[in-house]
């Protein structure tokens, strides 16, 4: 880790190695950025380099800004990954639903083109997109999951199958899928991000919120309801609803959905 930036004055000199140390990057690199023009360094009457208060902040500042930039493609990889991965569970349903890309777009009210681009993991698809895939395949949510091998009773939190769709927004699943006549599971919302317009679930929902704020509207009655920490709601299956987590973290919700009425439809 780097360490503060010593308490400089305009006159104060600093060795290499403290400016070093001071941004967290090695020696060589200062001495690259030195070579590039990046900073500038003295000499000592010694030919020692020497760097002034005003040089080890740009050090500081350039290492810190290129480990923001490492972590924002560490983050960019990791998310097109998991789109990608969804993309081919998307895909599975419905070659095993024997549905063409073409067919699949209209139950869902997309275009064919929009289709194929999420099956690529070029595109998130919205929850409201995903639940109208989900219905159209007969299938829960939870089948567009991962694929999880336990056959007991108890999901590790190193288990949990995922599903990361558009804007980051991930589902974490709390049990196997398709074992049960609900489905429980944690829905992580980023800054901003939405449903994508209305969704219809068959089944009853219940959300409990345990991380920021998300805000319900639902389409039936026209009713809004910003829901904080601790609150939770429920909606009887056929109820129309949207969310958006309008606050400035990232919103946690246990979320849980009924599928015995899914079930027995099939």
């Amino acid at each position: 880790m780097p360490q503060s930036a010593p308490n400089d004055t305009s006159s104060r000199l600093y060795p290499i190695g403290k400016v070093a140390i001071a941004a967290g990057v090695s020696v060589q690199t200062v001495r690259l950025w030195e070579r590039l023009g990046y900073v500038e360094a003295l000499r000592s009457k010694g030919k020692q380099r020497m760097f002034s208060g005003d040089a080890l902040r740009q050090v500081t500042e350039r290492a810190a800004s290129n480990r923001r930039q490492k972590e924002q493609t560490r983050v960019s990889a990791s998310a097109d990954t998991d789109l990608a991965s969804t993309g081919i569970r998307i895909k599975r349903a419905r070659l095993e639903k024997g549905l063409t890309q073409a067919e699949a777009a209209e139950m869902a009210g997309v275009s064919r083109s929009f289709i194929a681009s999420v099956e690529r993991g070029e595109s998130g698809v919205s929850l409201q997109t995903l639940a109208r895939l989900a219905d159209a395949y007969g299938i829960p949510l939870s089948k567009f999951a991962g694929t999880i091998e336990t056959v007991g009773r108890v999901i590790h939190s190193t288990e949990r199958p995922r599903t990361v769709i558009a804007g980051s927004v991930t589902w974490e699943e709390l049990a196997a899928p398709g074992r049960h006549d609900f489905e429980p599971a944690l829905l992580y919302i980023p800054p901003g991000q939405t449903s994508g317009g209305l969704v219809l679930r068959p089944g009853d929902i219940f959300a409990y919120v345990m991380q920021g704020e998300i805000t319900f509207e639902f389409g039936d009655t026209g009713e809004v309801s910003k829901l904080n920490v601790g609150d939770a709601l429920t909606a009887a299956g056929g109820t129309p609803f949207s969310w958006k987590n309008g606050g400035k973290t990232t919103a946690v919700c246990l979320w849980v959905e009924v599928i015995s009425s899914l079930k027995k439809s099939e």
